[in-house]
């Protein structure tokens, strides 16, 4: 019995002895299982943190590249814009240029064409030099003869000269173009001329035989000239002038319109 109680006692013992065995060996792996465990909690954290640091310098890389490119882009549309201005630079001054030339063509074309008219206005001129036209008398007929004789006898009893006439031209009922022999002849009827004034009933006029220049000239001076007489004032002509209350006013050709010049007192 004894016996039976120590062998109990002893596998008492030894179970007590095993089972403090067995919780240590137990505590132990749930120490190390709570290691490990540990262990593997903080392992993956760093790896995360790892990895969202790495993406982020990839994002980042990234963003820098994508800013590459955009400066890039940048840069190549500046010198791309730069180009085109420096391109429109150059057309501009050509264009300038040319401006320039046509502007200097215009003025030498426009100078040309002043002198050929006015030599044309000259050798006109010349060719008018002795001729007067006459204003206001009927002439029937468009004979050489008969206009050289009707106009030699209406000078001759009107004027009181005798002219040399070449050729007489019949313009218009009551207009006729005379062609005297030379200036001698035309200056006997334009000093006299002012004797159609004394006519009674019948308005004749003797002119120079003016271009047509000459002629624009003096219906610009009329016009002037019906302006200031309407205007109240006193108005005289002269060749190419008027006065306008005692006050001279001369055409001017390389202007192009009338210019005071002097006064009378």
């Amino acid at each position: 019995m004894e016996r039976y109680l120590e062998t109990i006692d002893s596998d008492d013992t030894q179970s007590e002895g095993g089972s403090k065995r067995k919780d240590r060996n137990m505590d132990n792996e749930e120490d190390d299982i709570f290691r490990k465990s540990k262990k593997f909690s903080r392992t993956p954290t760093k790896n995360q943190e790892k990895r969202n640091e790495e993406t982020k310098i990839d994002q980042l890389l990234i963003m820098m590249s994508h800013l590459t490119d955009d400066i890039k882009e940048i840069k190549r549309n500046q010198k791309e814009s730069k180009e085109a201005i420096e391109k429109l630079v150059i057309e501009n001054r050509a264009l300038r240029k040319e401006n320039a030339e046509l502007k200097q063509e215009n003025i030498e074309i426009k100078e040309e064409l002043r002198e050929i008219t006015n030599h044309m206005e000259v050798m006109e001129k010349h060719r008018r030099i002795n001729n007067v036209v006459m204003n206001g008398l009927r002439i029937d007929t468009y004979e050489q003869a008969g206009l050289k004789e009707t106009t030699n006898n209406f000078i001759k009893q009107h004027l009181g000269v005798e002219v040399k006439i070449r050729n007489a031209h019949k313009l218009g009922e009551k207009t006729c173009l005379i062609e005297l022999e030379n200036q001698e002849e035309k200056r006997k009827i334009m000093e006299k001329k002012y004797k159609l004034k004394e006519i009674r009933g019948l308005k004749v006029y003797i002119n120079e035989d003016a271009t047509i220049r000459e002629r624009e000239i003096q219906k610009t001076i009329r016009n002037i000239a019906q302006e200031e007489r309407n205007k109240g004032n006193e108005v005289k002509f002269g060749v190419k002038k008027i006065w306008v209350n005692n006050n001279e006013w001369k055409w001017n050709d390389k202007e192009g319109k009338m210019i005071k010049t002097t006064s009378k007192n």
